[in-house]
């Protein structure tokens, strides 16, 4: 096994020897770019996948984690917002599990933990503001929760407690929110925040929070004050929404009049949200009912003693003869008595009105609709467009049309207005096409790295690989055949015929060369047959 290593690489060294400086520096440049190629291959391969560790993080916990990361000499890469830490997919649960042991990341925001450092001597102030610093942190950390809340700051306002109650100030907040790009909190969530914080804090209510963006915009307020009529927010969305609404309907019916992109309309409306309640009660004597009757009647018939006698108890007494020896006298008399007591019902009518909350007061209206246009030559000859209004008929029609749509109501004073006006002429943008969707998002950065990447290994193949492959291959079938002459010509091989001695050197015979003669020239001449011999093999 050795031997035959050892004639092969004799036999390399032979024909790199006999090569010409242009094809050793050929190999040697295709050599070097070969095992630079597989060396850039196998280390594109064998790289690490990274997946993210954490994201979000402040730039102190960002820097904990890294320093935490350096001293373990594990590899990472950090994000381009400097917020996401990157490691090897097959560390990440690994070094997570070791961060939370270490307490990291530690959030920049303070909540009840900061009780857990505290030192001996403590006043009361400190105590209490870091009550406060603790109570702000745990609510910023609620609600940072929320999907569309990136972070969130909490200012509390919170009065000493005085010692009578009229004289005790109200607890307020300050809610600042960083939303997510394309994201918006609704009303009933804002509402959901102002109440969350006033039920974290003793003696606040929702009224007195504050919520504003990160750009200072207003969002839930003491009154939720708008820019006009003092209305709320919710107030201020039934009414853009009734506006908006309007607006489409003008602009969707005339659209098919007068063409697209024809007509615009803007529609303000002032309307009432005071909310009456109403109670009355009416009756109507006409319809008067018996609700109950009552009839009671006496009657009495025969004699009955009538009083005589000198006044007093004696002349009353019965059985007992008085003075004068007067007997009771005796009448004859009837008794009769009768009562009826009916009791009537009068038909009565309750209602109880509540005024819809939300009602128009007035409508303005403004219509703009564009002209039509014809064309025709200059004195060049060139087609122009040229504009040409609307009739005031057809300008009426349109007007009559657009009041009804709007529910024009001449009681409250309405106003529409419709204008007939020149529309400045814009370029119709392009609708985008599916394929050109599917285009913009093909990552094409990457696509040209790997094609490049390609073109360059198939030039490498066909002009570098290929070539070298050759002419190995026809150095080593020379080299065989020359290994062959020689072993002849020492006599280790029988006699045969003298095609047979040299089946390399083809060429000698087209030049009408015999064989004999061809080996008297070598052994006369050796180098200048080796180098006959070189030249035939390349």
């Amino acid at each position: 096994m050795m031997a035959e290593l050892k004639k092969g690489t004799d036999q390399l060294s032979t024909i790199y020897k006999g090569l010409t400086l242009k094809a050793k520096l050929f190999i040697l440049i295709a050599t070097l770019l070969t095992l630079g190629s597989l060396i850039g291959l196998i280390m594109w391969a064998s790289r690490p996948e990274y997946r993210t560790l954490y994201t979000g993080l402040s730039s102190e916990d960002a820097g904990a984690v890294v320093s935490s990361l350096s001293e373990r000499r594990i590899p990472y890469k950090v994000g381009a917002d400097g917020s996401t830490i990157m490691v090897p997919v097959n560390l990440v649960y690994e070094l997570r599990m070791q961060m939370a042991s270490e307490g990291l990341p530690q959030s920049s925001v303070i909540g009840y933990g900061i009780f857990d450092r505290q030192g001996i001597g403590v006043t009361e102030f400190v105590q209490r503001v870091n009550l406060q610093r603790a109570l702000q942190g745990e609510l910023s950390r609620t609600i940072s929760q929320f999907a569309e809340v990136k972070s969130c700051r909490i200012h509390l306002a919170i009065p000493k407690k005085a010692l009578f109650l009229e004289e005790q100030e109200e607890a307020r907040a300050s809610v600042v929110l960083t939303l997510y790009a394309g994201k918006a909190l609704d009303e009933s969530q804002i509402q959901g925040i102002r109440h969350l914080v006033a039920c974290s804090v003793e003696g606040m209510v929702s009224d007195n929070v504050i919520v504003v963006d990160s750009h200072g915009k207003l969002l839930a307020g003491e009154e939720e004050k708008a820019k006009y009529a003092g209305l709320t927010l919710s107030q201020q969305k039934i009414q853009a929404g009734m506006e908006t609404n309007l607006e489409r309907k003008i602009e969707s019916m005339l659209v098919y009049v007068v063409g697209p992109n024809k007509v615009t309309a803007k529609v303000s409306l002032d309307m009432d949200f005071t909310q009456v309640e109403q109670t009355e009660e009416s009756y109507d004597p006409e319809t008067a009912a018996v609700r109950s009757e009552q009839r009671t009647s006496e009657k009495s018939s025969g004699k009955r003693p009538v009083s005589s006698g000198i006044p007093g108890v004696m002349s009353n007494t019965p059985d007992l003869d008085q003075a004068g020896g007067a007997a009771a006298a005796a009448r004859s008399a009837e008794y009769s008595k009768s009562d009826e007591t009916i009791n009537y019902e009068i038909s009565r009518v309750t209602r109880r009105i509540v005024n819809q909350v939300g009602t128009i007061d007035r409508l303005t209206a403004a219509v703009l609709i564009d002209g039509t246009y014809v064309t025709e030559k200059d004195k060049d000859g060139n087609e122009v467009r040229k504009y040409v209004p609307r009739s005031d008929e057809e300008m009426k029609k349109y007007e009559a049309l657009v009041k009804r749509a709007v529910g024009y109501n001449e009681d409250r004073e309405d106003s529409v207005e419709v204008v007939n006006i020149q529309f400045r002429e814009m370029p119709i943008p392009e609708e985008e096409t599916a394929m050109e969707r599917v285009m913009q998002q093909i990552d094409w950065r990457s696509i040209v790295v790997y094609v490049t990447i390609a073109i360059l290994f198939a030039l490498f193949f066909i002009f570098g690989l290929r070539p070298l492959i050759g002419m190995i291959s026809k150095t080593m079938e020379g080299a065989k055949a020359y290994t062959a002459f020689a072993e002849r010509r020492r006599g280790r091989e029988t006699e045969g015929p003298e095609e047979e001695l040299l089946p390399g050197l083809d060429k000698a015979r087209q030049f009408g060369e015999k064989q004999s003669q061809l080996l008297n020239f070598a052994k006369k001449n050796p180098k200048l047959f080796a180098q006959y011999l070189k030249s035939y093999l390349e």
